[in-house]
C-alpha cells in the first residue's frame, strides 16, 4: 500500500528532521519542499509553475514517499496524493532557538552578526518565523495551515515536536501503518 506522508508545520518545528527520519525508517524516498521552492538555496524563489511541476515529477517517481515542509499555497496536484498528514506544533520560543542555531550552522557566526553578510537576511527570517501563530506576516501561518487541513481529506496526526525524534518517528509509522 502506498504511503505518501506529508509532514508540515511552522519553521523550526522539525519537519525536515522528522521527515528524513521517517523516510529512513520506512525505507522510502524523502522530499523536502525547500528543494523545490528555491533555485538558489534559501535566497532565490523558483517560479510557481516550475516548483509545482518539479515536485510533481519527483513525487511520481515512487509509489511511497515522505514530503516535509509547507506546500499549502502552491496549488500542486501532489496535495491530492497524500495518504497521511502530520502536523507538527512547537511553541515559538523553542522554534526561534532552533532556527537561530540553524542559521549559525548554515551561515556561520561571522555571517549573521551585525555587519555580517547574512545578518539582515537572518534577522528578517527570524522575525517572519516569530509570527507564524499570529498570522501577521505573508506566507505560512497557523491559521492558513488549519484552513488548508480542512481541504485535505486524509487522516491527520497532530504532534508536539518537543518529544525525541525516535518517539515521533514511531508515532508517525504507527499512524501511517508502516
Amino acid at each position: 500500500m502506498a504511503r505518501r506522508i506529508h509532514i508540515f508545520g511552522a519553521s523550526g518545528s522539525g519537519t525536515t528532521t522528522l521527515g528524513k527520519a521517517v523516510a529512513s525508517a520506512a525505507k522510502i524516498p524523502f522530499l523536502d519542499s525547500d528543494d523545490f521552492y528555491f533555485d538558489l538555496k534559501y535566497s532565490q524563489k523558483r517560479a510557481v509553475e516550475r516548483r509545482n511541476s518539479d515536485l510533481e515529477v519527483a513525487a511520481a517517481k515512487s509509489e511511497s514517499w515522505v514530503l516535509s515542509g509547507s506546500i499549502d499555497g502552491w496549488n500542486s496536484n501532489v496535495a491530492t496524493l497524500f495518504s497521511h498528514l502530520v502536523f507538527l506544533n512547537l511553541e515559538v520560543e523553542t522554534r526561534l532557538t532552533r532556527l537561530h542555531q540553524r542559521e549559525l550552522n548554515r551561515y556561520g557566526a561571522e555571517a549573521i552578526v551585525p555587519g555580517g553578510a547574512e545578518h539582515a537576511h537572518s534577522l528578517e527570517f527570524l522575525e517572519w518565523a516569530k509570527h507564524y501563530e499570529d498570522g501577521t506576516r505573508e506566507g505560512r501561518s497557523l491559521a492558513r495551515h488549519e484552513s488548508w487541513m480542512q481541504t485535505i481529506k486524509v487522516p491527520i496526526l497532530r504532534l508536539n515536536s518537543t518529544q525525541p525524534v525516535g518517539v515521533l518517528v514511531d508515532k508517525v509509522l504507527s499512524f501511517a501503518g508502516v
